[in-house]
């Protein structure tokens, strides 16, 4: 059999809406309904950009102009990533191409709206080409002996096209809110280079920069609550208070609405971290490869790649922290991990969970589910536990209580599970799930994602990642 060649399309995510994400690539670009893609993000890691996967989706509707992604509804899928498609080169080819285009606009004819966007599609935009195409239909209209075409103007009175009109006005819109990302992009740049002409000036002036707790630089007192060098010393002091074990100086870092991850109050969070902190003989906590962005005057966002080091277990994580303005002060309101650069490491005699017991919690999890005992299904899963499609979690456990207690039966297993640790706090399950009902029957992979909370290990995303092969 000869094998089919692939070709990588990257496409861009405009916008997201309910679990749904709206791509810029669509049929020209060789994109069908049930394609495949991995969604991912890039950030500079020493000096190189790194590529970070988040997610995958699946085409759900498709036309010339873009396509509609179906995603799991997670915290990290935004717009501006980028998708990345695997597709038969032959989708592709001049000919295919030229063949759609033929075909979409015999269909579409009269119907200029959804035409026009189709020619700028094919056509580049460029001065000199636009020339030489103008010259090609001379030479064909002179060859065929016909007039040059004339553009015709609509009759007087005639009724719009409400359709197209809202077509091109959602095509407008799309591309106003790119240019406002754009603008939000330089904005922070200009901020960053204002910032920096005023150090150097302060320099020049022969003022000495401040120091922060750990010796990092601190802008002096009085600098802009948007000034870059400020948030990352902030965020490096807290780094520090955390390496020095002075855990009331490392709980003061957090806002008072900062939401623990898996649920779970404030109080019962704060008494853990307390724990995990003063238990380890040493910690070391370093950050590197920095990126800020202010969302507004109250709110940023501090991405790195951390590196924990104590005597029980490392590991090494990127990490995104949104920060709040709050008592005069950057402040942490929601902590992430967004990806594993390491698996961490314990020693033998750590009290850490071991992967044993994640996997025997999926198996009790799905047992439950099997067993449609409703309550203590629900009860594997966090607070925070984010539904997928936009669900609240409210109609998410009614919709799963009306799923687990229709069937007369239901029929549940597991194979080929995996489990590790993200961080100490946060581990994951693989597996093939092998459902069996009344009249329906499926076998998909899935993840499970867990958070350490007061009441144990819970479920805060749960991701289908395709059929089984």
């Amino acid at each position: 059999m000869t094998a089919i060649a692939l070709i990588p399309v990257i496409a861009t995510i405009l916008r997201i809406d309910a679990g749904l994400a709206y791509l810029d690539q669509g049929l020209l670009a060789g994109l069908r309904i049930g394609d495949v893609g991995t969604i991912y993000y890039e950030m500079p890691i020493g000096g190189e950009r790194q590529r970070i996967e988040v997610s995958r989706g699946v085409v759900i509707d498709v036309d010339e102009l873009g396509a509609t992604l179906e995603v799991e509804p997670e915290f990290q899928v935004l717009p501006g990533y980028s998708v990345e498609f695997e597709i038969p080169y032959g989708r592709v080819e001049p000919t295919a191409l030229l063949d759609l285009a033929r075909s979409r606009l015999r269909v579409r004819r009269g119907d200029e709206a959804a035409i026009l966007p189709l020619l700028e599609r094919l056509l580049p935009d460029d001065e000199l080409v636009e020339q030489h195409v103008l010259r090609l239909f001379e030479a064909r209209h002179r060859r065929r002996g016909t007039a040059p075409l004339q553009l015709a103007a609509p009759p007087a009175g005639a009724p719009s096209d409400d359709g197209a009109a809202a077509e091109e006005t959602e095509l407008l819109r799309l591309r106003l809110a790119e240019l406002e990302d754009v603008q939000r992009s330089l904005e922070h740049d200009l901020e960053a280079a204002r910032s920096t002409i005023a150090s150097l000036r302060a320099e020049l002036d022969g003022a000495a920069p401040a120091l922060g707790t750990n010796g990092s630089e601190r802008p002096a007192a009085g600098a802009g609550r948007r000034d870059p060098r400020a948030l990352v010393a902030r965020v490096m002091d807290w780094a520090q208070a955390w390496s020095d074990q002075r855990v009331d100086d490392y709980l003061a870092f957090y806002s008072r609405d900062f939401r623990p991850a898996g649920g779970g109050d404030r109080e019962a969070w704060e008494a853990l971290r307390r724990r995990r902190i003063s238990r380890p003989a040493v910690i070391n906590v370093a950050l590197s490869a920095i990126e800020t962005h202010f969302v507004d005057d109250r709110r940023a966002q501090v991405m790195f790649l951390q590196d924990y080091r104590s005597t029980r277990y490392r590991d090494r994580v990127f990490k995104q922290l949104t920060l709040v303005w709050e008592d005069g002060d950057w402040r942490i309101l929601r902590e992430e991990v967004v990806d594993i650069d390491q698996p961490f490491e314990t020693s033998a005699a750590a009290e850490e969970e071991q992967p044993a017991r994640l996997v025997a919690l999926a198996q009790a999890w799905a047992e439950a589910w099997s067993s449609q005992r409703v309550d203590d299904y629900l009860a594997f899963y966090a607070g925070d536990f984010r539904p997928p499609h936009g669900l609240s979690r409210e109609a998410w456990a009614e919709q799963r209580r009306q799923r687990l207690t229709a069937p007369r039966r239901i029929d549940l297993s597991l194979r080929q599970i995996e489990a590790g640790f993200t961080d100490p706090e946060h581990a994951w399950v693989r597996f093939v799930q092998s459902y069996r009902a009344d009249h329906y029957r499926d076998e998909v992979r899935k993840r499970l994602d867990l958070a350490a909370t007061p009441g144990g290990w819970k479920i805060v995303r749960e991701t289908v990642l395709g059929t089984a092969d």
